[in-house]
């Protein structure tokens, strides 16, 4: 009974009497709910006192069907799944930050986990009510395989640290900290190639640039897992990052599979606007695309320490005030076009 899906549970309870019968005592021994479809969406839309049934529901996979009033149900009753511990809402696209806010109302249950990965109406700044509601939660804003500590081969940068959150750390004195603030898969058919903006909290504009340029200058970089990395072993995994020369935004045809026999491992290789690799022989003006071969170490721990997470939250109010004067997505575009020359 246990492996039903959700819609033969509740049909089941409808066609066999003696099951509808003890149904309190089956719905008190549910630990796990996965929503696969839009019909299962709908009926937990439709019959949120499904919600109190599960009293001892550890672990909640809403998948791409996560929506806010969702979460308005599991943030507005005490009574309503206390015992959750992991809520993964992976690639939905109906939750909001307003969502996330109503899921903090709840402060009674443990949550462990919170999975919002590609889930792009939410932003990083959402997610604090989150952090203040559920002391140690553990909130993932990317695929695991993008947590790490990458060693890059740049001259004084060395570690570039990301928290499962979506905050990273650099080795290096200026644009050093901030945050994933987009992500994104380049196809569903590779969810090993994704794209990503950074914003920094410490980018400090050079001369002749304006002020509010230190909120909307979000350079982009596209990683690709590559094929064959041993997940049980995460000393071996290695990653290409690619980036742009001209202009902020991520390359979305690069990297490629074929670039690791091109690539040695802690090295960069450039390549021309029409994809040609380019050698030192080349003129530097050449250059299109910038692609690294970086090996990834485990993190010590999977959230970011405090003191980067509260730099985060400090940046994050002053983005929210600079936005009541400015659109940063349209100054984004100004900053990219304008490096893109």
């Amino acid at each position: 009974f246990d492996y039903l899906a959700l819609d033969e549970r509740l049909q089941t309870f409808m066609v066999c009497r003696s099951l509808a019968q003890i149904r309190p005592s089956l719905d008190r021994h549910v630990h796990c709910i996965q929503v696969i479809s839009p019909m299962h969406q709908s009926i937990l839309l439709q019959q949120p006192e499904l919600l109190q049934s599960w009293c001892n529901l550890l672990e909640l996979d809403l998948r791409e069907y996560a929506t806010d009033g969702l979460l308005t149900s599991l943030g507005g009753d005490e009574s309503t799944l206390p015992r959750l511990a992991r809520l993964h809402m992976v690639s939905s696209m109906g939750i909001t930050d307003g969502g996330l806010h109503c899921l903090s109302a709840n402060r009674t249950r443990r949550l462990e986990l919170i999975d919002i990965t590609y889930c792009s109406q939410t932003t990083y700044g959402g997610a604090f009510p989150l952090r203040d509601a559920y002391p140690g939660v553990v909130i993932r804003r990317q695929p695991s395989w993008m947590d790490g500590r990458f060693v890059t081969p740049f001259d004084n940068d060395g570690i570039h640290t990301y928290w499962c959150d979506g905050s990273f750390l650099f080795d290096r004195d200026q644009q050093s900290c901030g945050h994933i603030c987009t992500l994104n898969q380049w196809s569903s058919s590779n969810p090993n190639h994704v794209g990503d903006k950074l914003q920094y909290t410490n980018f400090v504009p050079p001369p002749g640039w304006p002020d509010w340029s230190r909120f909307c200058y979000r350079p982009g970089v596209s990683l690709l897992r590559l094929e064959g990395d041993n997940e049980e072993d995460e000393t071996e995994r290695h990653i290409l990052v690619g980036q742009r020369l001209y202009g902020m935004r991520p390359p979305e045809q690069y990297p490629k599979e074929e670039h690791k026999d091109l690539i040695p491992m802690a090295a960069s290789r450039y390549f021309s606007r029409d994809g040609k690799l380019l050698g030192d022989e080349h003129a530097i003006e050449l250059r299109h695309v910038m692609v690294s071969r970086m090996k990834v170490l485990p993190l010590l721990q999977l959230m970011p320490p405090a003191d980067v997470v509260e730099r985060n939250r400090d940046f994050c109010h002053r983005l929210q005030d600079c936005e009541r004067e400015l659109s940063l997505q349209r100054g984004e575009e100004f900053l990219h076009h304008a490096l893109n020359r």
